[in-house]
């Protein structure tokens, strides 16, 4: 038997899903959901949104309370994932400004959204995941860095993002420590 999926529930899924912003709005704003709920094959409303690139349904979303953390039960992939493999940075700034974990990994291949990133060769998910902190030096089930997967993959345009972040972590602690040291010092 089918479910009747013309309740406000599954229309929630469906909007996120289209990107239709005011029918998403209006449903929200009746009431009534489970704005964290899964549809049928284990989807949130908000991890169809970032999977779809529809950035005004997410931010809507996490206005109204959905968690960016639950993950897609079948792979492991947060929204924040989802939103990274859209190339969707807005997207992705409001999911981490909302909590969302920038280290977590997927169940299959052990990948954060900045490994994914370097994988899809997208410049402005790294950049925004950089300044967010992301660590340049965790490993996939492989043992690969993002690094290792832009080079594996041939993403060299967006080695100099990596790069220059690395570059810049390790001139500010350079420079914290020659502070901290010289402080010390002047005692």
């Amino acid at each position: 038997m089918i479910p009747p999926y013309d309740t406000p529930q599954h229309q929630l899924f469906f909007h996120a899903e289209d990107g239709d912003f005011n029918a998403l709005k209006q449903l929200i704003k009746g009431g009534g959901l489970n704005i964290n709920g899964q549809d049928d094959y284990g989807w949130t409303a908000l991890s169809l949104a970032a999977m779809g690139g529809k950035t005004d349904c997410v931010k809507l979303l996490l206005e109204n309370g959905a968690d960016p953390s639950l993950a897609y039960e079948a792979n492991g992939w947060t929204p924040l994932i989802y939103a990274a493999y859209a190339n969707d940075s807005e997207a992705m700034a409001a999911l981490i400004k909302k909590g969302a974990n920038i280290h977590a990994t997927d169940t299959e291949e052990g990948r954060n959204a900045l490994m994914w990133c370097a994988y899809w060769g997208f410049r402005d998910g790294i950049e925004t995941l950089m300044a967010a902190g992301a660590h340049t030096n965790d490993r996939d089930n492989q043992g690969q860095s993002a690094e290792d997967i832009a080079v594996k993959y041939k993403r060299t345009e967006i080695l100099d993002s990596l790069e220059s972040h690395v570059e810049r972590k390790n001139k500010q602690s350079r420079n914290l420590r020659c502070y901290l040291k010289n402080k010390h010092f002047k005692r």
